[in-house]
C-alpha cells in the first residue's frame, strides 16, 4: 500500500500551521484532564490502592495510572516543544533524515501507548472472566487477548518501520511531526475497538441470562443498593460508550484524514482510556472495602422478592407490602425448595462477588 503523506507545497503552510496549533490545544486538554482526574481521586488511590496489599488490581492500577499520565505528559512535551533538538526527536520520535528513522527511532512513545492501552484491556478481561467463571470461555478470552497483543505488536512494528518524522514540517515552523505512515496503521485502533465490543456483548449476556426474570421491585432495589456485580457491569458499559467511542473516532480519522490530523483524536483516546481504566478499579475497590449499608438488606430482599414473584401466576405481581420485613424465614425457605430460583439468584450473586473479590 502507498504511504499517506502531508503535501509540502508552500501555499498549504498556513493551513498546516493552524492544524499544528490545534494539536497543541488538544494535547494540553488531554493532559490537563488526566492530571485533574488523578488529583481528585488521589485520596481514594491512597486509601484503596497504596494502603492495601499487593494484588493484580493494585499492579494494574499503578501501571494504568502512572504509565498513562507519563504517556500524555511525554506526548505533550514532544508536540509543544518549539525548538526540538536532534537528540529529542531521535529518542522520542525520530528525524525525517536521521539514520534512526524507523523502528528504533520510534520505540519510546509507541511502547508507552501499547502498554497503557492493553493494560486497560486486561482489566476489562479479568472482570468479564470473574463474572462468567467459565474455564472454556476464560481460555478463549486469553487466546483472543494474546492474539490481539501479538497482532498489534506486529502491525505497530511494521507501521513504525515505515513511519517518518520531521522536526520542521513546514519552513520556519519547528515541531516533531509525523509526515508519513502506512495506510493500514488504522488497524491498530480497529483491533482494540473490536476487542472492546466483544467484551461489551459478553457483559450484556450476563444481564440477559441472569436478571431477565427478576421483578421490577428487585431491579429497583438493585439500582438503589448496588452490589459488586452491578458496579462491574455499570463500569464496563461506561467504558464501552466512552473509550470505545473515542477509538471509533480515532479509527475513522486515521482511515480518512490527512496525517497531520491523526494526533488530535489519539491523545483524547489515551486520556479517556487512562481515566476509565483507573475508575474501573477504584470503583470496584471502593465497593469492596466500603460496602453500602443496605447490602445485607438487598441480599435478603432479593431472595424474598424472587421467591414471591416466581410462585405467583403470571398475571399477578407482588407488592412491597407482600414481601416486607414481616415475611417469615420459613416461608422463604419453603419457596426456595419449591422453586429453587431464588436460591440460585442469590447464590449466583454471592458466587460472582467471590470471584471478583479473589482479584483484590
Amino acid at each position: 500500500m502507498l504511504p499517506v503523506s502531508i503535501p509540502r507545497e508552500s501555499d498549504l503552510a498556513p493551513a498546516a500551521i493552524r492544524v499544528f496549533y490545534l494539536q497543541h490545544y488538544c494535547q494540553l486538554a488531554a493532559v490537563t484532564i488526566v492530571l485533574y482526574d488523578h488529583f481528585i481521586t488521589f485520596d481514594q488511590e491512597v486509601e484503596l490502592i497504596w494502603k492495601k496489599r499487593w494484588s493484580k488490581s493494585k499492579i494494574l492500577y499503578l501501571v494504568c495510572r502512572y504509565l498513562g499520565d507519563f504517556l500524555l505528559v511525554a506526548e505533550t512535551y514532544v508536540y509543544l516543544n518549539r525548538h526540538p533538538t536532534d537528540t529529542l526527536c531521535v529518542i522520542l520520535l525520530c528525524r525525517y533524515d536521521s539514520e534512526f528513522t524507523g523502528l528504533w527511532g520510534n520505540r519510546f512513545l509507541a511502547v508507552l501507548a501499547f502498554t497503557s492501552t492493553w493494560t486497560t484491556q486486561l482489566i476489562l478481561l479479568l472482570r468479564i472472566q470473574a463474572l462468567y467463571g467459565n474455564r472454556t470461555l476464560s481460555k478463549c478470552l486469553n487466546v483472543l487477548y494474546a492474539g490481539g497483543v501479538i497482532s498489534l505488536f506486529t502491525i505497530g512494528s511494521m507501521s513504525v518501520i515505515l513511519m517518518q518524522v520531521t522536526s520542521e514540517p513546514v519552513p520556519g515552523f519547528h515541531q516533531c511531526t509525523c509526515v508519513k505512515f502506512p495506510s493500514y496503521s488504522f488497524v491498530f485502533f480497529f483491533i482494540i475497538l473490536s476487542f472492546d465490543t466483544f467484551l461489551f456483548f459478553l457483559a450484556v449476556g450476563i444481564i440477559v441470562a441472569n436478571w431477565r426474570r427478576l421483578s421490577y421491585e428487585a431491579l429497583s432495589f438493585q439500582c438503589a443498593v448496588p452490589s459488586l456485580v452491578s458496579i462491574v457491569l455499570r463500569d464496563n458499559f461506561g467504558y464501552f460508550f466512552m473509550a470505545s467511542g473515542m477509538y471509533l473516532i480515532t479509527t475513522v480519522v486515521w482511515m480518512a484524514a490527512e496525517v497531520r490530523y491523526t494526533s488530535i483524536p489519539t491523545c483524547s483516546s489515551y486520556a479517556v482510556t487512562t481515566i476509565m481504566g483507573c475508575r474501573l478499579i477504584l470503583n470496584l475497590c471502593d465497593a469492596y472495602h466500603n460496602p453500602p449499608s443496605g447490602s445485607l438488606t438487598y441480599s435478603y430482599y432479593l431472595t424474598t422478592v424472587a421467591s414471591e414473584w416466581h410462585s405467583r401466576p403470571p398475571w399477578e405481581s407482588p407488592t412491597t407490602s407482600d414481601v416486607g420485613p414481616t415475611t417469615s424465614r420459613a416461608y422463604v425457605a419453603s419457596e426456595r425448595q419449591d422453586t429453587g430460583y431464588a436460591a440460585n439468584v442469590n447464590g449466583r450473586e454471592r458466587w460472582w462477588e467471590r470471584r471478583i473479590r479473589s482479584q483484590e
